[in-house]
């Protein structure tokens, strides 16, 4: 099972798109968990009426996008992870099952894909070698961790400026 995590606040305005990439996926076996963070905009009313996608859903006030992408994490049951932004999507409707429907890749603990990032100016792909996504707190876009191993043990910190 692939779980992916998904914090919210006033997301109402952009969460139909991520659910739409989720729901459109060919990949079998993916739970969905959104943590909220007390939202007040309509996302809940979203989520409630989504309820056949959405595995896991509160609605809460939290100390901030850590502190619920860690209550998601300790919700989880999945083998990988994958933290979806709620104004994020999937590129492709099979991107899931072309990463995973294949035979066991050994003892991957992380997985990177590329992100592209799509604004009123002009779309751009991100490149981030090896050394930056180690070297920088909390990438977590195109980023699939196993479950085993995930942040489950230490959980996600805030990176201090």
């Amino acid at each position: 099972m692939i779980t992916v995590i998904t914090a919210t606040f006033n997301a109402a305005n952009t969460i139909s798109e991520a659910m739409q990439s989720i729901r459109s996926q060919t990949y079998p076996n993916i739970e969905w968990i959104v943590i909220d963070g007390g939202s007040t905009d309509g996302t809940v009313q979203i989520l409630t009426t989504n309820e056949d996608i959405v595995d896991y859903w509160s609605s809460e006030a939290d100390s901030g996008i850590y502190d619920a992408l860690n209550k998601g994490i300790d919700r989880a049951q999945g083998d990988w992870i994958l933290f979806l932004g709620a104004d994020d999507r999937l590129a492709k409707d099979d991107v899931i099952e072309k990463i995973f429907a294949q035979p066991k890749m050994g003892d991957e603990m992380l997985i990177y894909g590329d992100v592209r990032y799509e604004n009123a100016i002009a779309p751009f792909l991100s490149n981030i070698s090896v050394k930056t996504l180690f070297t920088t707190p909390c990438i977590t876009r195109g980023l699939f961790t196993a479950g085993s191993y995930s942040m489950r043990d230490g959980g996600m910190t805030r990176a201090s400026n």
